[in-house]
């Protein structure tokens, strides 16, 4: 195995963030905190929290809830005989946040129905194996969020086009996605039964950016797979294309993956910040022909175009 041990700068130049103002609307559509400081430029939650606090948007950060015994209980209580009733409902009634409601319910271990749903989507979409089915597998693995009340999912991009022939594949439209400022848009999908189809087939996680694994799946499914991943967080330039994970299994077995396809990868260990990262990639004319040829050898219309555009320039 080809690996080095490299300190790279250009890593974290790779990556476009989200603008103030996408960072507001996306967490007023929804959007997880946790994946709005994944995709800033900010390093922690207090960031963020202070960018919402300064445009009058008030967040909810876990704050102390001064409630009785009696009270809780008439949460849990009323929570559990109103199936009909919201967390915010609920919140209102007791002057605290929803979010503050569902996190006594947990810490009582209530288990959090869903929400009536607003969207209409294939909620057995996880449950059949296609080849487009495992490409928004591929591209959840490197350019989305499982979110930590793991009722929903999402995945941001810059190509909406995409975006909506996603939203379209899972039988929904395009009105679970939210456009932002910078041409960057994100796709929410509030669906508990799919969560947990990609977590129990498709091993994704909460949290997963370093503990990211590649699921097992049919073998000619694989470049399926690839295209996905290579779409949420690859690079192609100077004749090279790579993807960089903080996942050292994920890391592993795309380098055995590469090199089953007999493309020769070469595996660096960098640490561009304060974080070891994994990167995997692809040189020379000969091995970029050949992986466009595998990534796109499934047929289907479902990749970025600006990508593939990018991997047949680099080679030529």
């Amino acid at each position: 195995m080809n690996i080095k041990n490299n300190s790279l700068g250009k890593v974290q130049a790779m990556k476009e963030f989200l603008t103030n103002e996408e960072i507001i609307n996306f967490y007023k559509a929804g959007m997880p905190i946790e994946e709005i400081v994944r995709n800033s430029k900010y390093r922690d939650k207090s960031s963020i929290y202070r960018i919402l606090k300064k445009n009058g948007v008030t967040p909810d950060r876990n704050p102390k809830i001064n409630l009785s015994n009696e009270e809780i209980n008439n949460i849990v209580d009323l929570y559990n005989s109103s199936p009909t009733v919201s967390a915010v409902k609920i919140g209102k009634k007791f002057n605290i946040s929803g979010d503050s409601v569902l996190r006594i319910l947990r810490e009582k271990g209530v288990s959090i129905r869903e929400q009536p749903r607003k969207h209409i989507i294939d909620e057995q979409f996880f449950d059949r194996i296609s080849p487009n089915v495992i490409y928004i597998v591929g591209l959840i693995q490197t350019d989305g969020t499982i979110h930590k009340d793991l009722l929903g999912f999402s995945i941001i991009q810059k190509d909406y086009e995409l975006l909506e022939k996603i939203a379209k594949e899972m039988g929904a439209n395009s009105d679970i996605i939210y456009k932002g400022v910078n041409n960057t848009s994100v796709l929410i999908v509030r669906s508990k039964k799919m969560v947990k189809s990609l977590i129990e087939k498709f091993k994704l996680h909460p949290n997963k950016s370093k503990t990211l694994e590649f699921p097992p799946i049919p073998e000619e499914l694989v470049p399926s797979m690839l295209r996905g991943n290579f779409d949420g967080d690859g690079h192609f330039s100077k004749r090279e294309a790579g993807i960089v994970t903080a996942s050292e299994s994920f890391a592993l077995s795309l380098y055995d993956i590469l090199q089953n396809f007999d493309l020769h990868p070469i595996l660096n260990l960098e640490k561009p910040n304060e974080t070891w990262l994994f990167r995997v990639y692809v040189r020379g004319k000969n091995n970029l022909k050949s992986l466009e040829n595998i990534l796109y050898s499934d047929g289907s219309q479902l990749f970025k175009v600006d990508k593939r555009k990018k991997l047949s320039e680099v080679y030529k």
